[in-house]
């Protein structure tokens, strides 16, 4: 009982911590919700221009609408970011602090450090998710049918495995200290390969077989299923069996790449170096 009590006080320590200091940078707070609007607006006026608001029958299994298709696409880039580059950042800010050896010597365990650190990063993140569709709905009169349980379930899913993903990112972080080539080299393939934009099935065969060892690839399609078409659990459960299995792949090698590079570093005494 004691453990438990002892990690949600953690738990909120963290999310605490993270919330006192996006609220000291005022502006800063001001300007992201101000981002989330014009960016919204951009889109907009991307696809009148294009006359994209008809009935696209290329996205009759998505509802049609390309509008649609495209905010949820983009609203998803936005939470898999955080899952593959909070963790590197808090041990860039961390180190260029220099509190990382103070946190990692603390009663703490690594993951929980990693973990902890990112909740807030998540929860503004989710945050400007739902104003973006309140946005759309309030003024750009676009009406999603979303069944809210599958859409949760996949983006907690979904969110574990770019989690593993972003404790390789830390972990070379930790060992090399600058430049990060697994964040950039999936966000450059998730934008080409994982149907942000555009359906998959219009790229060419073997981008389409790229594509399937992304996880994102299967997120975003599931995800739009779910706010959509209203997808339950089962309409999905193909999309989730494979993120449940990136999931376990990443975690467990994020994990040890972590400890590893952490233990390098702790070696070489450069744990605060950046």
């Amino acid at each position: 009982m004691n453990r438990v009590i002892v990690f949600f006080r953690k738990f909120f320590v963290f999310v605490k911590r993270g919330f006192l200091v996006f609220i000291s940078y005022k502006i800063q707070l001001v300007l992201s919700i101000v981002s989330v609007f014009f960016s919204l607006i951009s889109f907009y006026f991307m696809v009148n221009f294009l006359d994209l608001q008809t009935f696209n029958p290329k996205l009759s299994s998505m509802g049609g609408n390309y509008l649609s298709f495209l905010v949820i696409g983009t609203i998803y880039v936005g939470l898999m970011s955080v899952g593959q580059s909070s963790f590197a950042e808090t041990i860039s800010e961390e180190q260029s602090l220099g509190t990382l050896e103070q946190l990692f010597v603390s009663k703490t365990p690594l993951w929980q450090i990693l973990v902890f650190s990112s909740i807030w990063n998540y929860l503004i993140t989710i945050i400007n998710m739902v104003l973006s569709i309140v946005i759309y709905n309030l003024f750009f009169n676009v009406k999603l049918n979303a069944n809210i349980l599958t859409s949760v379930v996949i983006l907690v899913v979904s969110s574990i495995a770019m989690m593993g993903i972003g404790m390789l990112s830390a972990g070379f972080i930790m060992r090399y200290k600058r430049g990060d080539p697994i964040s950039w080299i999936l966000g450059l393939l998730t934008g080409l390969l994982s149907g942000i934009y555009y359906p998959v099935d219009i790229l060419p065969s073997y981008l389409q077989a790229l594509s399937k060892i992304l996880p994102p690839t299967y997120a975003i399609s599931a995800l739009r299923k779910a706010t959509l078409l209203h997808a339950t659990l089962a309409d999905v459960s193909q999309e989730l069996l494979i993120l449940c299995i990136f999931a376990l792949v990443t975690i467990t090698c994020g994990l040890l790449f972590f400890q590893y590079s952490f233990n390098q570093a702790r070696k070489e005494g450069s744990l605060s170096w950046y």
